[in-house]
C-alpha cells in the first residue's frame, strides 16, 4: 500500500533498506546527502603549468599555437592553463592616434579652456566627452582609439 503509494506520488520505486541504510551511514560521516564532486578528467600537473608560464615569461609575443607545437600539448590545453590556472590574458594593444609633440600645448589649452567654460552656466550640462570614436572631417568613424 504505502510503495503504491509513492510510485503514484514520485513516479519511481521507493528506496530499499539497503540505500536508506547508506543514505544514514553518509548522513553520519558527513553530516550531508550531497553527491559528492565529480572530478572527471585530472587537470594538467603543476610541471605542465610551470613549462607554460616559463615559455610566455621568456617570449610573451609567442602565440598559444607556438607554444603549443613547442610544448607537444593540444592549443586549447594551453588556453585553459593560461585562462583557468595563471589568470592570464592575452592581448594585443594597437594604437591608432599618435600624439605629436605639438599636442601637448593642444591638450593645455583644451584643459585651460574647458575648466574656463566649466564655470560658466550649464556648459558642463551641454558637453559629451568620449574616447570611443573618433570623427573625421571626411565622414569616417573610427570605433576605437585603442583596440585590446
Amino acid at each position: 500500500m504505502v510503495q503504491q503509494r509513492f510510485q503514484t506520488m514520485y513516479h519511481t520505486e521507493p528506496p530499499t533498506d539497503k540505500i536508506i541504510h547508506e543514505w544514514y551511514t553518509k548522513f553520519q560521516q558527513s553530516g550531508c546527502l550531497c553527491a559528492a564532486k565529480q572530478t572527471g578528467q585530472p587537470g594538467p600537473s603543476a610541471e605542465t603549468v610551470e613549462h607554460v608560464r616559463e615559455t610566455f615569461v621568456r617570449s610573451p609575443q609567442k602565440s598559444t599555437h607556438c607554444v603549443s607545437w613547442e610544448l607537444q600539448m593540444p592549443q586549447s590545453s594551453v588556453w585553459r592553463i593560461l585562462r583557468k590556472r595563471l589568470r592570464v590574458k592575452g592581448y594585443w594593444l594597437q594604437l591608432l592616434q599618435v600624439l605629436n609633440p605639438q599636442d601637448h600645448n593642444l591638450r593645455l589649452h583644451f584643459c585651460v579652456d574647458s575648466q574656463q567654460r566649466l564655470e560658466e552656466d550649464r556648459f558642463a550640462e551641454k558637453r559629451v566627452l568620449t574616447d570611443e570614436a573618433t570623427f573625421n572631417v571626411g565622414g569616417k568613424v573610427k570605433c576605437h582609439n585603442v583596440r585590446i
